[in-house]
C-alpha cells in the first residue's frame, strides 16, 4: 500500500513504516528510512536511515515535514534499537577518557590560583607537568613556590638557555582576573 500525506496529516509515521520524507527547505530535501519513533507531544520523529551495518538516526521536527510518502508498511516485527559498532564506541570512549586524564594532569593540587595561571602560561609554549606544588618545565627546569624567577631551579641536565627562557616567562606578572568584580 503506497500513499502520501501532506501538511499536518502525518498518519504514515507509524513505527516500522518505510517512508520517504520531503522537508520544508528551499530545495525540498528528501530522504527515506524506517520510522523509528514518533512523539506527538514534542513534535519529533526519528527515522532510521542506512543499512543494518551502518544505521543513522535522523531526528526531525515534524513542523519541518512537507510531506510523507509511504513506501512500505511495517511488517509488525519488533525493530529494537539499531546495532552500533561497539569497537568504534569503545575507541571514542577511550580517546575521550585519555584526553580528560591528560587535562586533569594539568591541574595542580593544593596550588594557588596564580600558580595555576603561571602553569597554563608556561604550558602554552613548553611541555610542563606538576611535581607536587612545583612546576617541571621541559623536564629539566623546576619552578618552586612562590613561583618567582628566584625560585627557578635547574636539574643537572638543564641548559642555560632553557633556564633563561623559563625565568623570562616567570618574570611576567601573573594577572589574576576577579570575575566577580564584573558582576557588581
Amino acid at each position: 500500500m503506497a500513499g502520501e500525506a501532506r501538511g499536518k496529516d502525518l498518519g504514515f509515521l507509524a513505527i516500522g513504516n518505510k517512508v520517504e520524507v520531503t522537508l520544508k527547505t528551499q530545495n525540498s530535501a528528501k530522504f527515506s528510512g524506517l520510522v523509528y519513533t514518533y512523539d506527538k507531544t514534542s513534535n519529533l520523529a526519528v527515522f532510521e536511515e542506512g543499512g543494518i551495518k551502518e544505521p543513522n538516526l535522523r531526528i526531525v521536527n515534524t513542523a519541518a515535514i512537507k510531506s510523507v510518502k509511504l513506501l512500505e508498511e511495517a511488517t509488525g516485527e519488533h525493530l529494537g534499537p539499531p546495532q552500533f559498532n561497539q569497537g568504534l564506541v569503545a575507541g571514542r570512549y577511550n580517546q575521550e577518557f585519555e584526553r580528560l586524564r591528560n587535562e586533569s594532569k594539568e591541574i595542580g593540587q593544593d596550588v594557588s590560583h596564580e600558580a595555576q595561571i603561571l602553569f597554563d602560561a608556561l604550558a602554552k609554549t613548553y611541555p610542563c607537568a606538576w611535581q607536587g606544588q612545583s612546576i617541571l618545565v621541559l623536564g629539566e627546569v623546576k619552578v618552586n613556590p612562590p613561583y618567582t624567577s628566584e625560585c627557578v631551579t635547574a636539574l643537572p641536565s638543564a641548559s642555560e638557555s632553557a633556564i633563561a627562557q623559563v625565568k623570562k616567562v616567570v618574570r611576567i606578572p601573573v594577572v589574576s582576573v576577579d570575575w566577580f568584580s564584573f558582576l557588581l
